[in-house]
């Protein structure tokens, strides 16, 4: 495991330093926070959302006065308790929703504001928004799940990124002992799945949002609201003791958009060879991923084999079940297989979640995912045997040599040489006239000597 005292970002031009520790490989890791021209740094996690129980339904909830000014539009319930003064609608326009003015509605509306006030000012560990900007600004960062705090105030200029990382649950909660305040034409992009209704700003004062600005999330504010002219939140603006203001606002209570109940998943594979012969094996090698991150995924994986001669192998049409492997810590190999016909052979793959945790999935194998392994013909060696006789001038019985060169498949030539059995060299016919003409000069010799023993009797 690798420690990290501080890590570098770049905020609106500057550079400062992250000094909240990050255990890199680790489960844990401090929310995610870079510049906006990079990814967000990925979180294994994010804090459950802020209950908010009844006060749920309400876009305005005020603790003295609700006052309008302009054709503000809001969408979802308006309350006040303890006070009673409401003013400004019309014009302003309450749709979706009913007015609970100093009720047991509004009274329980405040009584679970501030249940949730002090669930989201509770809520630890956090990031210091010191550590991420030294002027408090979120203003040009990009923000993983996560809790975020400042001991002081809080601003907002630009644009702010959340980045929910693909995980629709993701919960972005913002806490501040003072005031929160948003600069003219400041925006919030959401990104990565992330949705308003999970994101909960904590103001230990009061909330200001500039002209013009648009905001997402619920302001939950000790004090006051006030927004200024053509301000925009797709949220929630709720005061506990004080009064909240309008100038033509628009204001609408979001919704979350369920995330799937299961995790889907996807195969990288590999096969572990692009060519053998024939007679040798190869495996199939799989790794299950998730999106959204849900954990290391369960189950197992089922392995097919098609061949010889195919450019593809689907799970489901065509393949044969080569094994079935239990996944361990997210990944599974095949079993061995051996081909024993030439040709081109592919993998595919089939993933079983378990327990329904996860979403099943399959693979088609093919030589653009390394799914495919050419196996080649065995080449066959050639052997050439040559006798070669024996050196010049040497007697007959010399033994001459054969010499045989092999040539086997994949490899160079080699020699061996192989004594044969003693045959001598033949005569020549030269050699049988020399011998013949002794013979005939001797015999010639004795018939001499016969007719000389004659004479002399």
């Amino acid at each position: 495991m690798q420690r990290h005292p501080f890590l570098k970002i770049s905020v609106i031009g500057k550079s400062v330093r992250l000094f909240a520790p990050i255990l890199l490989g680790s489960s844990m890791v401090i929310a995610g926070v870079i510049s906006t021209s990079e990814p967000a740094l990925a979180t294994t996690s994010s804090p459950s959302p802020v209950a908010m129980g009844t006060a749920s339904t309400f876009a305005i909830l005020a603790g003295t006065t609700v006052t309008n000014t302009g054709s503000s539009t809001i969408s979802g319930s308006l309350g006040l308790s303890p006070g009673s003064a409401v003013t400004g609608f019309p014009p302003g326009i309450v749709s979706n929703g009913t007015e609970y003015v100093a009720d047991a509605v509004a009274t329980q509306a405040q009584s679970d504001l501030t249940t949730a006030y002090l669930d989201a000012a509770g809520r630890t560990p956090t990031t210091p928004v010191s550590t991420l900007s030294p002027n408090l600004d979120l203003g040009g960062l990009t923000l993983g799940p996560g809790i975020y705090s400042s001991a002081s105030s809080l601003n907002v200029t630009g644009q702010v990124t959340l980045d929910a990382q693909g995980n629709q649950n993701a919960v972005f909660i913002f806490q501040t002992t003072s005031t929160l305040t948003t600069a003219s034409n400041s925006t919030f992009t959401l990104t990565g799945g992330a949705q308003a209704c999970n994101v909960f700003w904590q103001v230990g004062s009061s909330a200001v949002l500039g002209t013009n600005s648009t905001f997402d999330g619920t302001i939950l504010a000790l004090t006051s609201a006030s927004l200024l002219t053509g301000a925009n939140v797709k949220g929630r603006v709720l005061a506990r003791n004080g009064a909240v203001t309008l100038e033509a606002n628009v204001i609408s209570v979001p919704t979350c958009t369920a995330a799937s109940t299961s995790a889907a998943t996807s195969i990288a594979t590999s096969v572990s060879a692009p060519t053998i012969p024939v007679g040798g094996s190869i495996t199939d090698h799989a790794i299950l991923t998730t999106t959204p991150l849900g954990g290391i995924p369960t189950g197992s994986v089922q392995f097919y084999i098609c061949g010889p001669n195919v450019s593809s192998c689907s799970p489901t049409s065509g393949g044969t079940l080569n094994s079935t492997t239990t996944l361990s810590n997210g990944s599974a190999t095949s079993g061995s297989f051996t081909p024993t016909l030439p040709g081109t052979y592919c993998y595919g793959t089939a993933y079983i979640p378990q327990g329904g945790s996860f979403s099943t999935s399959t693979e088609t194998g093919s030589d653009s995912n390394n799914e495919c392994t050419v196996v080649a013909a065995a080449t066959t060696g050639s052997v050439t045997t040559t006798t070669t006789p024996p050196t010049p001038n040497t007697t007959p019985n010399t033994t001459p040599n054969t010499t045989q060169s092999a040539t086997p498949a994949s490899a160079g030539p080699t020699t061996i040489v192989v004594p044969t059995a003693d045959t001598g060299k033949p005569w020549s016919s030269e050699l049988y006239w020399v011998i013949a003409s002794a013979f005939a000069l001797s015999g010639l010799g004795l018939f001499g000597q016969w007719l000389r023993k004659r004479k002399m009797a």
